[in-house]
């Protein structure tokens, strides 16, 4: 430590828990579990200390709250953290059928406080929606699917936004079951055989007190 310079002392750490970041995604994503290894650096005045950091993930798995969904990390990139950002590019993640799609975005922060999020998911062939009758929503099933999942705002009221086009696996089901009484609920949108596309939009914005989910499925009955 410098009087007059600072604090500028690099380290290296090896095998650390990612749990910590259970503390920093609760809102959108939880069960955060593996390791991380890297370099990492402290420096500044000591009245404003930063930290930046290069983590190779060595394994994590974590869990999507919405569409409770749980993802591995099966890549080899590292995550990049600066004074004021964590960065993730485009990293490999798999469903636990294997199928593989891709995670990235960055969460702005100051140092680790008042954390804004803007990270995605690409996805292509896999299960991005696991719900049953009992989790409260206007819809349950298992969702395989190819687009996009965003998750977008702030620790304290997320916007989670799923725009996708299912898989022949799927299994979707809407309540209530009457048709009449579906058609009467602005989330849902027919289209009839007569149209040029025959597919059925199911789309539901549905919140809680920390998350809204904007989730817009094109549903192929075949």
């Amino acid at each position: 430590i410098d009087s007059q310079n600072g604090l500028d002392l690099p380290f290296d750490i090896d095998s650390l828990s990612t749990g910590f970041l259970n503390f920093y995604l609760g809102a959108s994503v939880s069960d955060v579990r593996g390791t991380t290894s890297g370099k990492c650096r402290l420096y500044g005045a000591l009245s404003d200390i930063k930290f930046e950091a290069q983590l190779a993930i060595n394994s994590t798995d974590f869990n999507v709250k919405s569409t409770k969904v749980g993802y591995s990390y099966c890549g080899r990139d590292s995550v990049i953290l600066t004074p004021n950002d964590m960065i993730f590019r485009h990293m490999k993640v798999c469903d636990r059928y294997g199928n593989v799609g891709y995670f990235g975005g960055n969460i702005a922060h100051d140092m680790f406080s008042n954390l804004k999020i803007n990270i995605y998911f690409d996805v292509n062939g896999m299960l991005v929606m696991d719900l049953k009758p009992e989790d409260d929503m206007p819809y349950y099933g298992t969702i395989f699917a190819d687009g996009r999942l965003d998750i977008t705002g702030v620790t304290s009221n997320c916007d989670i936004k799923i725009k996708a086009q299912t898989r022949p696996q799927t299994v979707f089901s809407i309540l209530p079951t009457s048709r009449g009484e579906l058609q009467s609920n602005s989330y849902i949108k027919f289209k009839s055989s007569t149209d040029s596309d025959v597919e059925n939009d199911a789309k539901s914005i549905a919140q809680t007190n920390y998350v809204t989910a904007d989730i817009d499925v094109s549903i192929d009955p075949s």
